[in-house]
């Protein structure tokens, strides 16, 4: 998994597990884990996005997001956006507590 900025918000475990119990293959498992955690990547960079309301902010996250700086990266981010850490944190539960039960759905109906 590549480290992003937010890589500790995320909790990919349950996700891992749910995934195992229903795949009987690991590369169908990894597979399933790795468009997990882009999609994660693109609805934290939607979220950031939609919270600045500057364009030259978004140029400058944007070009942050090149240079892979996770510090600056959060430095940048708290002082331009109140409880940042805490919406991206909401939003990448979300995605985690929907994804879980589509795949238990998945389990289900392949039964």
């Amino acid at each position: 998994m590549k480290k992003h900025f937010y890589t500790h918000l995320i909790e990919i475990k349950p996700i891992e597990h749910v995934l195992n119990k229903g795949l009987s293959h690991k590369h169908e498992v990894d597979e399933l884990i790795h468009i997990a955690l882009n999609t994660i990547h693109h609805q934290v960079i939607e979220v950031i996005l939609d919270e600045l309301s500057d364009d030259k902010d978004k140029e400058i996250f944007l070009t942050l997001i090149e240079t892979d700086d996770h510090d600056k990266i959060w430095v940048f981010l708290i002082e331009k956006i109140t409880n940042i850490e805490n919406k991206v944190a909401i939003a990448i539960k979300k995605f985690g507590t929907e994804l879980e039960l589509d795949i238990c759905d998945f389990i289900e109906i392949k039964k």
